[in-house]
């Protein structure tokens, strides 16, 4: 290394050249060139409704950025203060939805500065403090989105607010979810749902049933999980929300790709997709790319595997969901392994391991230990594939996650005799 000072001015290639030996930059250099040749590769059986799905591109920032400027400046002259900040507040939902959380952001800090004296605002301020928490979350800063979810409970607590509170539990429910640990997960979603058990409100009921149907998925209980899945489903077609139908089947998706129903998978995750494209919305469409893509890796369609993955990659970094990328990473790394590409393989797989464990994400890492322990066992690396599997036991054995734990189990008994 020549010296640790970088001129932000600096190209890309100045700056490997700062840091890395001449050999160490072509070999990265090589890596790179590798995955430009995959993806020239022709892809194969692109069905019409399939090249819609590819071609898909969502609304510019700069837009979006500038439609909003110019919504505020003309509604500061014609809303009460009151409206106005009702206003924003569904402008920050609104980026929530396509995926432009830095512009949401400071659309609900500006509620916050704006609602310090007004007590009569206190549901705006919490509703603000909460939608950060989903962003928060959304964004993999876990300490901030629990900060910004105690603030809000804090508010809805003192003035009785149920609802608010069932909210608040639900989103810290989501982030102990996220970070893999379950059980706490699923006590906040049923302590979310007794809140509201008895509330009309089916729709925001709904919203804990989706995540209790993703919590039972995980831990294999399927039943439950489409019980779950089902109700839900119901209650949003009813009221067309079509954000909400996105999830469900996106989930319902993954669902059948567990229980090794992938052609059902294809068509939940084409209806997501579908209902994603009508309303532009991001979050869901990114992982529905990532879940068909997935499942054509199963079919062994590596074409179509490589095309669905790269446009996963595409709207997830867009919207700046840091695990979803790691997750493409993931399967691009399986599609890699399974085409006997193993370089580029453990490439990927290293790359999706070092995100997780830099966002906490212990169910997504332990995942990537096992695929790992896959590729090291197919290129007859016995230790290093026992260490792998034997990380990634660890956490579903945490987990009681049987089905995993005697998959593993199975995999290094076979390293044993091979």
């Amino acid at each position: 290394m020549k010296t640790e000072k970088i001129n932000i001015g600096f190209m890309f290639d100045e700056i490997l050249d700062i840091f890395f030996s001449n050999t160490d930059i072509k070999q990265f250099q090589k890596i790179v060139a590798e995955k430009k040749a995959n993806k020239s590769k022709s892809v194969s059986k692109l069905t019409k409704k399939e090249k819609k799905q590819i071609d898909f591109q969502p609304n510019k920032q700069t837009e979006i950025q500038r439609q909003i400027d110019l919504l505020l400046t003309f509604a500061s002259e014609k809303l009460s203060a009151n409206k106005y900040l009702v206003l924003i507040q569904n402008l920050g939902q609104y980026c929530i939805t396509i995926g432009e959380l830095d512009l949401a952001t400071s659309l609900f800090e500006k509620i916050i500065n704006e609602t310090k004296k007004g007590t009569n605002l206190f549901i705006l301020r919490a509703d603000a403090f909460l939608n950060l928490s989903v962003i928060f979350r959304k964004k993999a800063q876990w300490e901030k989105g629990f900060a910004y979810a105690r603030k809000a409970s804090d508010i809805y607590k003192k003035n009785n607010d149920s609802k608010g509170l069932s909210s608040c539990f639900n989103i810290i429910g989501t982030i102990f979810g996220e970070q893999g640990n379950f059980k706490k997960a699923r006590g906040h979603f049923e302590r979310s749902l007794d809140l509201v058990e008895k509330s009309r409100d089916a729709e925001f009921k709904g919203k804990m049933e989706i995540n209790l149907g993703i919590i039972n998925d995980i831990l294999g209980n399927y039943d439950d999980a489409i019980s779950y899945f089902n109700r839900a489903l119901i209650t949003y077609n009813k009221t067309s929300d079509l954000k909400r139908v996105s999830e469900i089947r996106h989930n319902i998706g993954f669902m059948h790709i567990n229980t090794q129903r992938p052609q059902i998978a294809l068509k939940e995750f084409d209806r997501s997709i579908s209902a994603c494209m009508k309303i532009g919305y991001l979050p869901t469409l990114g992982i529905s790319y990532l879940g068909k893509s997935y499942t054509f890796a199963l079919q062994k369609d590596y074409n179509l595997a490589d095309a669905f993955a790269d446009k996963a990659m595409q709207i997830c970094h867009r919207t700046n969901d840091k695990l979803s990328i790691a997750e493409v990473y993931k399967i691009k790394g399986i599609i890699q392994r399974d085409r006997k590409n193993y370089a580029e393989a453990e490439n990927f797989l290293k790359t999706s391991l070092r995100i997780n464990k830099e966002l906490g994400n212990k169910l997504n890492e332990a995942e990537t230990f096992y695929e790992l322990g896959v590729l090291y066992k197919n290129i007859g690396n016995a230790p290093r594939s026992k260490s792998m599997f034997t990380e990634a036991l660890k956490y579903f054995k945490s987990l009681h996650a049987d089905k995993k734990v005697k998959d593993i189990k199975e995999q290094i008994s076979g390293l044993a005799a091979a």
